[in-house]
């Protein structure tokens, strides 16, 4: 039989059915002290597909990124890279405060182990984003 917890003054660690709390992985616990706060466990960039474009076509296409399976319902945190290079995020804004860019990006967790990042282009607009930083953190509740 797996020992499942530990309570103590430097750790407190908790351990699914059959996993037993003292040879388990830090990802493999449903509680560790260091997982306390919410930490990142997943990070890349994420080409755009038709990043450098400078056509005035509309251009909408979706990225499928493997990610660790660690809960089923990460924080996601998403960062566009503009075509300049520069992280923009939310996005950049113009002067009187509108959008000063014509793309946009979004998430999708689509399961534990996949999430579609979308690159969308608008009409018109002769910028393309780079791409996107991803950062997964472990969702409290999960």
């Amino acid at each position: 039989m797996a020992k499942r917890g530990i309570i103590s003054s430097s750790k407190i660690r908790f351990s699914p059915p059959g996993v037993d709390v003292d040879t388990a992985q830090p990802h493999e616990l449903l509680m560790r002290e260091q997982f306390l706060f919410t930490q990142p466990y997943f990070f890349r960039f994420v080409a755009c597909p038709f990043a450098g474009n400078t056509s005035t076509s509309l251009l909408d296409q979706t990225v499928s990124v493997t990610i660790p399976n660690v809960t089923p319902s990460p924080i996601v945190l998403l960062w566009p890279v503009d075509s300049d290079e520069s992280i923009a995020w939310p996005r950049p804004r113009d002067e009187t405060g509108g959008w000063a860019t014509n793309w946009t990006v979004y998430h999708e967790v689509m399961s534990s182990t996949r999430l579609d990042v979308r690159f969308i282009k608008g009409l018109d607009s002769q910028r393309s984003p780079n791409g996107a930083y991803v950062v997964l953190m472990r969702n409290a509740d999960a």
